[in-house]
Formats: structure tokens, C-alpha cells, sequence
């Protein structure tokens, strides 16, 4: 067995994008930067699909495999890293007690104890990215060498649900199995996937010492609202868990940190 493969892919990609900054006043800043974007291709990356096996049976990497050869118009879709929009928005206050501030500026334990203190953080709003709807275990697929190449095809009836849960994320009855030796005609990176919706925070104080030495004591948290970030969809027509959420991201994790800077 053998594997070609060829740079025939093709591709394009569309966005725009506003960002504000509000500079530090007042002991304040904020700013965002919202993305629009749209990319469509044939083929978004080298690395996906079949593993490629050496001569010693080890899989030494990885080859993008069209459910057509000869059809590579019909794999033209949305690429595997779209995402329709993304806002990024961040914040800094500098807490009004301590020297040269509003409250406590006087030379006192509590100035010390609660001044100099930054509270900042980010969100991050984003759309989800697609995922492709496939068949695997095809007597067809299977034969050609290669497996999970294949896509049913469309039924007519809406792929996105509008009370999307954990266990129908998408219209499951969107997609049907083919006729025996028909390649699918769902579109490939035709279902939307879970968006996202992250805050993170953080604490932090810097001590100044001796001279250019400092003590930093910071506490951060991601995810703070520990809100369940899901990633991946089944998309696998034939399977048990079609249409349903079978990944989720890091919850909320708290880190403390001290740093002496000389």
C-alpha cells in the first residue's frame, strides 16, 4: 500500500475586525476587539484524517482524504477553524486605597495590607466552530482503503435546533444514510458546534523592596464562573451517541502565585 497526495486545495477567507481601548484613567482601562470572519475551503489542514503507516507499522503522520477523488468540488465547505464571530474584551482597575490614592494613602498597616492592589480580567465570547456530519464502517469506505471519509446525505429539514442540550445539539433527522454505492451530499463542516463563553480574573499586588526589587503576590482564576465549556459533538451517523455533546473543557481552576523579581 502507498499513499499520494497532492497541493490541490483550495481556499478562501473574509474578515473584518473593531477594536476599542479605553487607555488607563482614573485608575481604569477596558477594551474588546470583535472579529467577524468567514473561511471556506477544501481541505484546512495536512494534519487530519487516516494515519499513515511506515514500513515498520508505526503511523508517522496523517493525510486529509476526500470522500470523492474525483469529485474535490464537493468537499468545498466551511473550514474546520471557522468561527462566524469572536469578542475578546479585558479590564483593569487599579483599587483606590494605598499611597497616591483615594483611600488609606496614609503610612498605616491597613495601606499596606490593602493597597497597590490590581483587579483585572478578560472574557471571551466566540461562536462554535463546524464539525462534519460522517458515516464510519462503510462496506464502501472500508474497501477503498480508508474509513470515515464518507457523509450522508440531507434530508431537507433544518440542522440547527432551537432548545440545543447536551443530548440533541443538533437535528439528528437532518442526515439519512445514502443509497448503497451513493456518496452523501451533506456538506462537509455543515453542523455548528457549542460557542463559547469564558471569564477569567486575577488579583495582584506588587510589594516594592530594596533598589529594582519587587515581590509580586498574584491570584488568578479561569473560568470563574465554572460555566461547562463543551467541545465536541458526535457527528457519526451510525453511532449511539449521535448528536449529542461527548466533550467538555477545563472547569474552573484557582492559582495562586508569589514572584520575586530582582
Amino acid at each position: 500500500m502507498f499513499y499520494w497526495q497532492d497541493g490541490v486545495g483550495n481556499s478562501n477567507a473574509n474578515a473584518g475586525s473593531l477594536r476599542l481601548r479605553k487607555r488607563l484613567n482614573h485608575g481604569i482601562s477596558t477594551g474588546g476587539t470583535f472579529t467577524w470572519s468567514k473561511a471556506l475551503d477544501d481541505a484546512s489542514t495536512i494534519g487530519t484524517g487516516i494515519g499513515v503507516v511506515s514500513a515498520n507499522g508505526k503511523i508517522t503522520g496523517a493525510t486529509s482524504v476526500a470522500q470523492n477523488p474525483f469529485d474535490l468540488a464537493a468537499e468545498y465547505g466551511l473550514s474546520s477553524f471557522n468561527q462566524e464571530f469572536r469578542f475578546i474584551g479585558d479590564w483593569l482597575w487599579e483599587l483606590p486605597f494605598g499611597p497616591q490614592r483615594r483611600w488609606l494613602n496614609n503610612p498605616s498597616l491597613a495601606s499596606r495590607l490593602l493597597g497597590n492592589w490590581q483587579w483585572s480580567g478578560d472574557w471571551t465570547i466566540g461562536s462554535g466552530l463546524p464539525f462534519t456530519p460522517r458515516i464510519l464502517g462503510s462496506p464502501t469506505d472500508v474497501n477503498s482503503g480508508v474509513n470515515g471519509t464518507l457523509r450522508p446525505d440531507v434530508t431537507g429539514q433544518p440542522v440547527a435546533l432551537s432548545n440545543q442540550t447536551i443530548y440533541h445539539w443538533f437535528n439528528t433527522a437532518a442526515f439519512a444514510t445514502p443509497p448503497l454505492g451513493q456518496y452523501g451530499n451533506a456538506r462537509r463542516n455543515s453542523i455548528v458546534g457549542p460557542g463559547q463563553l469564558i471569564f477569567d480574573i486575577a488579583l495582584t499586588k506588587v510589594i516594592p523592596l530594596k533598589e529594582s526589587r519587587n515581590l509580586e503576590l498574584r491570584m488568578q482564576a479561569s473560568n470563574v464562573f465554572n460555566r461547562p465549556q463543551f467541545e465536541t459533538i458526535d457527528t457519526v451517523l451510525n453511532s449511539p451517541t449521535f448528536g449529542q455533546v461527548t466533550g467538555v473543557g477545563a472547569m474552573r481552576t484557582i492559582l495562586m502565585i508569589a514572584r520575586f523579581r530582582f
